[in-house]
């Protein structure tokens, strides 16, 4: 359960998320080479800055961490594969996926600036409020949504499926 998260830059080589618990997180800087999280809770977690090469995290519980330089200006991600995510809020400037799988995810709040999906695939997703000012979604396939309030100001869709809504 992710309470609020702020990214400004981030890049992933690859990540691989099993089951994160994370109250709150600040990250100003951050790249990561590959890293696996199998189990993970955290109270807090301010970061300033932080390069991993590799690091791989099996049953970790951290109660309060302090790194003094982590900042994330840009998130391109090439491959995320998410399996229970809640997230109450969420900001996100400036965010480019090439290829991301999401299975089951709650969403309270979600406010995107500018937002480029080459492929997305999602199969559950609970969303209470959405904001999107500028969205462009090449292909999207979803197949359980439900959603109290969304809010579209531009969109453009190239091909876009709805089973179920």
């Amino acid at each position: 359960m992710v309470t609020k998260v702020e990214v400004v830059e981030l890049k992933f080589a690859k990540v691989k998320v099993v089951k994160v618990k994370v109250t709150e997180v600040e990250v100003v800087e951050l790249e990561v080479v590959k890293v696996k999280i199998f189990d993970l809770e955290a109270a807090q977690i301010k970061v300033v800055e932080l390069g991993f090469v590799e690091v791989e995290v099996f049953e970790g519980k951290v109660v309060k961490s302090e790194v003094v330089k982590l900042k994330v200006v840009k998130l391109e991600v090439v491959e995320v594969k998410l399996f229970d995510l809640k997230v109450v809020e969420v900001h996100v400037v400036e965010l480019k996926i090439d290829k991301v799988k999401i299975f089951e995810v709650m969403v309270t709040k979600v406010e995107v600036v500018e937002l480029k999906f080459a492929k997305v695939k999602v199969v559950k997703v609970k969303v209470t409020e959405v904001e999107v000012v500028e969205l462009e979604v090449v292909k999207v396939k979803i197949f359980d949504l439900e959603a109290a309030r969304i809010k579209v100001f531009e969109t453009a869709v190239g091909e876009a499926k709805l089973v179920k809504l």
